[in-house]
């Protein structure tokens, strides 16, 4: 039988096809595998970004199943924990994720989110100190960095880590506004200042940023601003907080005129505001009326017996009138007080070289109390709890705290 050569070419040709054509198709299937897992991480990461979390689990079923994707599912379902309120959960995903591998870094920083939400900011700055050192870009980093430090009572630290937040993310209006708090509470107001300004550039709709911008910029001198910052926040803040700073204005610029009607505006609106009625003493002293600005003054300590600048006051009025024994008891605990809020400036600064000592930060607190400064009190509790979560001392001074 004679076979054409060309029937044997179709037929070398047929089978030859068949092959690429089944190679194809088992690169078609192991593609659209491979690319299945991935897609199913993609489908998980936007119902994680829509907060769906029911049908999350079903899509990282098989991401985690995959050598390739496994790592990044791990974290998505470590997220959706801390997302959900359950930090707990989120520790098993974490500590499987491959310390080697390339989301070893990522993993560090959700560890640190997890310590910080279960109240161990110790523990947590340790780790996200560890991704700002591989990754020191990280704004991110930083910024709960700079939380942790806060939540221990290190607030030096806590502002070095906000301005590198600033430098690597510029238009962050809460960390600037942050900044310019601890600025403020150190009495560094030139930049606190610029901070605040920076903020407001950023988001204008922020009265409270206003408020503290004003209670700035009067401390400075810078009055007409401060009046300005203050009409664009009337409405929208304490007024009796946002009337006390324009009253110092106007009575740092001599315009009585002003701070009498302020005043009297003030008394039947705002009339147990311990900083309004202490400008209304001053007021009455600048103007010679002595026992009517002890009055004043007498309702101001009622309110709030730890205003050692009203004490102080008063004690050189009392002087003033003939009140010996009255004049020394105000002058001494004026001076008492004082001492305290120097020594906790003191304290401070050492917590800050100190971030384990549980100790100093009771020691803290008690000042606080000492100071009448309760919501301050707590703060060290907590901060020495955070420390050493079995300290006794913070455990009951807390306590002691929450019954009052």
């Amino acid at each position: 039988m004679h076979i054409k050569p060309g029937a044997i070419w179709s037929r070398y040709g047929i089978w030859y096809l068949s092959i690429l054509l089944a190679f194809a198709v088992v690169a078609v299937v192991y593609v659209w595998r491979a690319g299945r897992a991935e897609r199913h991480l993609v489908e998980a990461e936007q119902l994680l970004a829509r907060g769906d979390y029911a049908a999350l689990p079903d899509w990282l079923a098989l991401p985690e199943a995959t050598p390739a994707t496994r790592d990044r599912a791990l974290l998505i379902r470590a997220r959706m924990a801390l997302a959900r309120g359950k930090p707990d959960e989120a520790v098993g995903p974490l500590d499987a994720i491959d310390g080697d591998g390339p989301r070893a870094v990522d993993a560090w920083f959700w560890k640190g989110r997890t310590l910080l939400a279960v109240g161990q900011p110790l523990r947590a700055a340790g780790w996200f100190r560890s991704v700002v050192d591989r990754r020191p870009d990280d704004a991110d980093a930083h910024r709960w960095l700079a939380a942790a430090s806060y939540d221990l009572g290190d607030h030096k630290t806590s502002l070095v880590e906000l301005r590198e937040v600033t430098r690597l993310d510029p238009d962050d209006p809460r960390a600037w506004r942050t900044m310019a708090l601890l600025l403020k509470e150190d009495d560094d107001l030139e930049p606190a200042r610029s901070a605040y300004e920076q903020a407001l550039h950023l988001d204008p709709a922020q009265p409270p940023v206003r408020l503290e911008l004003a209670e700035v910029l009067t401390t400075q001198g810078q009055y007409d601003e401060a009046e300005r910052q203050l009409g664009l926040c009337s409405g929208k803040v304490p007024e009796g907080d946002r009337l006390e700073i324009l009253a110092r204005c106007y009575r740092a610029r001599g315009d009585r005129e002003k701070l009498r009607s302020l005043i009297d505006r003030a008394s039947a609106r705002q009339p147990n505001h311990p900083g309004l009625l202490h400008q209304a003493a001053q007021a009455e002293a600048d103007e010679g009326r002595t026992a009517e600005a002890i009055a004043l003054l007498d309702r101001v300590i009622v309110l709030d017996p730890y205003r050692s600048a009203a004490i102080y006051q008063r004690g050189l009025m009392r002087k003033a009138s003939g009140d010996a024994e009255g004049a020394a008891l105000d002058l001494a605990r004026s001076s008492e007080l004082k001492a305290t809020l120097a020594e906790m400036s003191r304290l401070n600064d050492e917590a800050a070289a100190n971030p384990e000592d549980a100790g100093l930060r009771v020691k803290i607190a008690g000042l606080c109390e000492r100071l009448g400064k309760d919501e301050m009190a707590a703060f060290w509790y907590r901060a020495a709890l955070a420390s050493d979560p079995e300290n006794l001392g913070a455990k009951s001074g807390l306590a002691a705290l929450e019954g009052r």
